[in-house]
């Protein structure tokens, strides 16, 4: 019984989480998802994003100079044959299978001194076969915010000379 108890014990402490600073997480995520480009202004950077965001296969939905705000979104269709095969196998006509999903992207450009700052937040909407939203989430993949202002850079760059 007390070895028992001791491993129960054991077992409930070693699924205890330590919660992350929030103020840390978000500091860090601002920190990736932007950069600052010197010595270009913000309509050069805006151009050079929207042609990024081309190469890439997003559709541009709304570019407001104003207020520095740019909208895009890149459906993509993420339907597996396993996926929908052994949820109608075991649902019947209730299958529910994760069909497409839609990347939106969010820019925020700022024109600041000699500089310009862009911020960009991706984030991920799956939807099944229903229509219905099944998650959302967040991209925090730094590489993925590396690339897409790695290839800016590039095109920026590449204007220059």
């Amino acid at each position: 019984m007390r070895y028992a108890l001791l491993i129960l014990l054991f077992l409930f402490s070693s699924c205890a989480r330590r919660a992350e600073d929030p103020v840390i997480t978000q500091m860090r995520t601002r920190g990736m998802q932007t950069r600052s480009f010197v010595g270009h202004d913000a309509k050069t950077v805006t151009k050079e994003i929207i042609g990024v965001l081309q190469d890439q296969g997003y559709m541009v939905k709304n570019v407001s100079g104003d207020v520095g705000l740019l909208t895009a979104e890149k459906d993509t269709n993420i339907e597996k044959f396993a996926s929908k095969f052994w949820s109608s196998l075991v649902s019947g006509r209730q299958a529910r299978w994760k069909k497409h999903s839609v990347i939106e992207l969010t820019t925020n450009i700022t024109e600041e001194t000699g500089k310009t700052k862009v911020r960009i937040n991706y984030l991920i909407r799956i939807f099944d076969n229903l229509g219905r939203i099944v998650d959302v989430h967040q991209v925090l993949e730094e590489e993925v915010y590396t690339d897409f202002f790695n290839k800016i850079q590039k095109g920026l760059l590449a204007k220059q000379s």
